[in-house]
C-alpha cells in the first residue's frame, strides 16, 4: 500500500509539474493586465462607455485610462471595440517582464477550463477570428499518432531483439551488429528523418514512380517514413541495453555449469539467458517510450502531418492554444509506461545472486591505442574548426556577399538566375535564399552552436555536481533531489520546452536577432529551461557516486581532521570523479546538441535571424550567423525543393555527435585500466603524448589556413568572391526578352511593391525588410527613406491611394535592372504627394522623396 501511495504521489507530482512548465510562457508580459486605453469619438464620455461593464472603473478621462479585472485585457478590449461611440482600445505597454501573479492566475483560468471539459482550440489562416475546439478533433489526432507510435515502437523491438539474438548465435554477425549500432546511435532522429525521405525524392526521381509519400497533403498520408524513423531510435536503444545484458549473463557461472550438463547452445541462449535479461528490458522501458515519442513529434513536423504531435506548426494554423493539452496527453503515455515498468519490475524481475556482473573486460590492444589516437585527432580538429571558423570559411556572410541573381548562356541566350543554387565546384555544399556560401554558414555557425550547448552544459555541471556531492557526502535532501529527478526525467525535455517556446513565439519573442531584447530575453530562457531539465540528473549521478566513497577511509580521516564537507568535495572528491566529470560532460553536450535539433525542426534556434520572404505571404527565418539550429530550421522548410541545405546541417551534426561519442568511448576504455590512469597528479586526466598529438594536429591546420590565407593569394580570392552582377557578368550575347517574360516581370514587380507597403502601412518592419535587395541584419531599424514612411503611415495618418502601373524597359537597357513606380499618396490633411520606389520582380530596391 505505501508503494501505491508513492506512484500516487509521483503522479501527481509529474501532473504539477507539467501544467506548471505548460504555463511558464504566460507569466511574461508586455501589456499592463489590469489596464486598458479607451479613445471615445467627439462627444461621447468615457463614463457612459463603460457603465455597463462590471469591474471597470475610470482612472484618467483624458488619456482614456480604465481599470479593469486582472487577466480580462484581451476579452475586454474585444468587446468595448464594438461599442459604436468607441474609436479605439488599446493595451498600456510595460517593459518586458515576469509576473508571478500572471503565472498563477493562468495556470488558475487553464484548471477551471479543464474542469469545464474545455481543452484549448485552434485558428486557421483562412479564418483566423474563428477559435475551432481541439475536442471535436483530439480522438482523431490521437488515433492517428498512436498508430504511428504502436507500429514504430514494434517494428523497432522486434528488429532489435531479432537482431541481438542472432547476434549472441553468430558473434561474427554480431561484432558488425555492434559497429552499425555505434554509427546509428550518434545519428539525431531529424536526421534520419532527412535521409528517409531524400532517398524518396531520389527513388522517384530515378523511376518516376512515387515510392513513398514524404509529406501530407489531403488525403495522402505517409507512414512508412514516419514509422521507420520512430523504430530506429528506440531500436538502437534496446539493441544496445539487451545486448550488454546478453555478454554479462554469459559470464555467469550457471551458463557453465548448463553446458557441463550437455544444454545446446541454442537451450542456454533461449531458456535461461534470454529469460534474465527481462529485468534489463523492463529498465529500459520507459526510456524507449520517451525516445520513441519525441521522434514521433519530429517525424510528424518534417512530414507535415497532423497528429498529436505535428499539428501546432501545421502551416495553414495561425494561433494554437490546445498545445498543453496534447503534450499532456503524450507525457501521460510516457508516465503509463514508468509505472507498467515499476510493477512488472516489482512482479516478474529475477535476481542474480551476488547481484549482476559485468562482462570481461577485453584486454587493451594496440589496435586500441590507434583508435584512441585517432579519437584525438579526431576532436582536435573538431575543435579547431570550432574556433577558427571565421578564417576557414571559402566564402564571406556579409550584407554585401548576397546574390540577387547570375547569368548562364543556355543556346546563345543569356538567362538570369536566381538563388538557392545547388552544390558546384564553386559553392561546395550549395547555397540558401540570399545566395550565400552554405559550407561557409556552417563553418562559421559551428562556434555559436557549440558556445550554446557548452553554456549549457558547464551550467549543468556547476550546478549539479555541487548539489549532487553535497548531498551525497551529507546525506540530506536526498528525497527531494530524488522526486526532482523523478519528475523532470519521467516527461522528454522536448514535451516541457515546446508548449513554452510556442508561447513565447506568440507573445512576438522567437528567433528575434540576438542584438534585440526579445531575443536576449528568448535566449536566456531557452538556457534556463534546458539548465534546469537536466540538471537534476547529474546531481543524482553524482549524489550516488559521493554516497559510495562517503565510508571510505581517507573521507573518514579528513572528517577526523576537521575539514568541512567543501573541501572534502574539491580535495578528494572531485579528483577521485575526475574522469566521470569528463565524461558526463560529453554525455551532456550530446544531449543538449540533441534536443537543439529537435527544437530547430520545431522552428526555434539560438542565434541572429532575419525573415526572408520567397513569393506572395511566404517568409520563413534565416539566420545571419550560420548558427546550425537555424540551418536546420531553414532546411526543413524547404527540403523538398532545396535538399542540400538541411542534408548539409544534419550532416554537420551527425558528424560533431558522433566525434564526441567516439572521443568519450575511447576515453572511457583507455582508462577503464588503472595501469594506464595518470595517477602522480590527480587533476591530470590526458597524457602528455595525446596533448602534443592534439598541438601538432593544430598547428599542421594552423599552417595549412596561413597558406590559404596568404596576402599574394588573398587579393586573387576576393575578386572571385564578388558576388555576379550586371556590371560584372562577362559580355555574352544576349536576347530581347519575350513578351510573356516583360509581363512576368511586370506583374513581378507590381507583386513587390504592393506586398512591401502593405507591411510598411502596418509598421511591421521586420516583414517589409525581407523585400530589400540587400536585406539589413538589424531588422527593428528601418532604414531611409522608408522610415519616413512607415512613419507617416503609423503615426501622421498618411494614406496609400494607388500604385503607379510599371513603364516600359527602354531598349538597350535591362529590365532586371529594375523600374521606378510612383506612390501617390494623401496626408491627414488631404493634400497628395508622390513617392518614389525603385523595384524589380524580386527585391525593392531603393526609395526617393520623403513626407513632407
Amino acid at each position: 500500500m505505501k508503494q501505491v501511495g508513492k506512484v500516487i504521489s509521483l503522479l501527481l507530482a509529474v501532473c504539477l509539474g507539467l501544467l506548471l512548465f505548460s504555463n511558464l510562457d504566460k507569466g511574461f508580459i508586455k501589456y499592463e493586465q489590469d489596464v486598458l486605453q479607451v479613445i471615445v469619438r467627439p462627444g461621447m464620455a468615457l463614463g457612459d462607455m463603460t457603465s455597463n461593464f462590471s469591474g471597470i472603473q475610470v482612472l484618467d478621462v483624458e488619456k482614456g485610462l480604465v481599470a479593469i479585472p486582472y487577466g480580462a485585457v484581451d476579452d475586454l478590449q474585444e468587446q468595448l471595440q464594438r461599442l459604436p461611440g468607441v474609436k479605439q482600445v488599446e493595451k498600456v505597454t510595460v517593459k518586458p517582464h515576469y509576473s508571478l501573479k500572471k503565472l498563477l492566475y493562468s495556470i488558475k483560468q487553464q484548471v477551471m477550463q479543464y474542469a469545464k471539459g474545455e481543452f484549448g482550440g485552434l485558428s486557421y489562416k483562412s479564418r483566423p477570428e474563428r477559435v475551432y475546439d481541439i475536442s471535436g478533433q483530439l480522438m482523431v489526432l490521437l488515433t492517428r499518432s498512436l498508430g504511428y507510435l504502436l507500429a514504430g515502437l514494434g517494428l523497432g523491438v522486434v528488429c532489435s531483439l531479432g537482431l541481438v539474438v542472432l547476434g549472441a548465435w553468430k558473434p561474427r554477425l554480431g561484432k558488425w551488429f555492434d559497429g552499425v549500432h555505434a554509427l546509428l546511435f550518434g545519428i539525431p532522429d531529424f536526421f534520419m528523418v532527412t535521409l528517409f525521405q531524400f532517398g524518396a525524392i531520389m527513388i522517384a526521381k530515378r523511376t518516376g514512380y512515387k515510392v513513398f509519400s514524404i509529406m501530407q497533403f489531403s488525403d495522402d498520408i505517409p507512414f512508412v517514413i514516419p514509422m521507420l524513423s520512430i523504430a530506429i531510435l528506440p531500436g538502437i536503444l534496446l539493441y544496445g541495453v539487451v545486448r550488454l545484458a546478453i555478454e554479462r549473463e554469459w559470464e555467469q557461472s550457471y551458463v557453465r555449469t548448463a553446458y557441463s550438463k550437455g544444454l545446446s547452445k541454442s537451450k542456454v541462449l533461449f531458456h535461461h539467458i534470454l529469460r534474465n535479461t527481462y529485468p534489463d528490458l523492463l529498465a529500459v522501458l520507459p526510456r524507449t517510450i520517451a525516445l520513441s515519442i519525441t521522434s514521433l513529434l519530429v517525424a510528424e513536423v518534417m512530414c507535415g502531418i497532423f497528429g498529436l504531435g505535428g499539428y501546432a506548426v501545421n502551416k495553414d494554423l495561425v494561433r494554437v492554444t490546445s498545445l498543453t493539452t496534447t503534450c499532456a496527453i503524450l507525457s501521460v503515455v510516457v508516465i503509463t509506461a514508468h509505472i507498467v515498468s515499476f510493477v512488472m519490475q516489482r512482479k516478474f524481475s529475477i535476481k542474480h545472486e551476488g547481484g549482476a556482473i559485468s562482462a570481461t573486460k577485453k584486454p587493451y590492444s594496440r589496435k586500441d591505442s590507434l583508435l584512441y589516437g585517432l579519437s584525438w585527432i579526431a576532436f582536435s580538429l573538431l575543435v579547431f574548426v570550432i574556433v577558427a571558423g571565421g578564417w576557414l570559411m571559402p566564402h564571406t556572410i556579409g550584407t554585401g556577399d548576397r546574390i540577387q541573381w547570375i547569368t548562364e548562356q543556355v543556346d546563345g541566350v543569356v538567362k538570369y538566375v536566381t538563388p538557392p543554387f545547388a552544390p558546384s565546384s564553386r559553392h561546395w555544399l550549395g547555397t540558401d535564399h540570399r545566395g550565400l556560401d552554405v559550407l561557409s554558414l556552417l563553418v562559421n555557425g559551428a562556434r555559436y552552436t557549440f558556445g550554446f550547448a557548452l553554456c549549457v552544459t558547464v551550467l549543468r555541471l556547476l550546478i549539479g555536481v555541487p548539489m549532487g556531492m553535497w548531498s551525497g557526502l551529507t546525506g540530506k535532501g536526498k528525497e527531494p533531489l530524488a522526486w526532482m529527478n523523478i519528475i523532470t526525467s519521467s516527461v522528454p525535455s522536448l514535451l516541457l520546452v515546446f508548449p513554452v517556446l510556442y508561447g513565447l513565439s506568440q507573445q512576438g519573442l522567437g528567433f528575434q536577432s540576438i542584438g534585440e531584447s526579445g531575443g536576449v530575453l528568448f535566449s536566456v530562457i531557452l538556457i534556463c529551461l534546458l539548465v534546469f531539465l537536466g540538471v537534476f540528473q547529474i546531481a543524482g549521478q553524482f549524489s550516488a557516486r559521493a554516497q559510495f566513497y562517503r565510508d571510505s577511509l581517507y573521507i573518514d580521516s579528513a572528517r577526523t581532521m576537521g575539514s568541512s564537507t567543501w573541501r572534502i568535495m574539491r580535495v578528494h572528491l572531485v579528483p577521485q570523479l575526475r574522469l566521470e566529470l569528463i565524461y558526463a560532460a560529453i554525455v551532456e553536450l550530446v544531449q543538449v546538441l540533441f534536443v537543439m535539433g529537435q527544437l530547430a525542426v520545431l522552428g526555434f534556434f539560438f542565434g541572429g535571424g532575419e525573415m526572408f520572404g520567397v513569393g506572395e505571404g511566404n517568409f520563413f527565418p534565416l539566420t545571419t550567423t550560420g548558427e546550425w539550429g537555424g540551418m536546420i530550421a531553414y532546411g526543413v522548410r524547404v527540403i523538398r525543393s532545396y535538399p542540400w541545405i538541411i542534408l548539409s546541417a544534419g550532416a554537420a551534426m551527425t558528424l560533431t555527435i558522433l566525434c564526441l561519442m567516439f572521443f568519450s568511448n575511447q576515453m572511457q576504455r583507455r582508462f577503464e585500466y588503472p595501469r594506464i590512469q595518470p595517477a602522480k597528479n590527480p587533476y591530470r586526466f590526458m597524457e602528455p603524448r595525446m596533448l602534443t598529438t592534439a598541438g601538432v594536429t593544430i598547428s599542421i591546420c594552423m599552417l595549412i589556413v596561413i597558406t590559404l590565407k596568404m596576402p599574394s593569394t588573398m587579393s586573387e580570392k576576393l575578386t572571385s568572391q564578388v558576388p555576379p552582377t550586371l556590371e560584372n557578368v562577362p559580355s555574352i550575347p544576349s536576347a530581347e526578352p519575350s513578351a510573356k517574360q516583360v509581363e512576368d516581370f511586370k506583374v513581378g514587380c507590381r507583386n513587390v511593391a504592393e506586398g512591401f507597403l502593405r507591411y510598411l502601412i502596418q509598421g511591421k518592419w521586420d516583414m517589409a525588410s525581407s523585400y530589400i535587395m540587400d536585406g539589413s541584419q538589424d531588422i527593428s531599424k528601418p532604414v531611409k527613406p522608408f522610415d519616413a514612411w512607415m512613419t507617416a503611415f503609423t503615426d501622421r495618418g498618411y494614406q496609400l491611394v494607388r500604385i503607379g502601373g510599371v513603364p516600359e524597359i527602354p531598349k538597350g537597357k535591362s529590365m532586371y535592372q529594375g523600374v521606378e513606380l510612383e506612390i501617390s499618396v494623401l496626408d491627414k490633411n488631404g493634400q497628395s504627394e508622390v513617392w518614389v520606389l525603385q523595384v524589380d520582380n524580386h527585391y525593392v530596391i531603393a526609395g526617393r522623396e520623403e513626407p513632407k
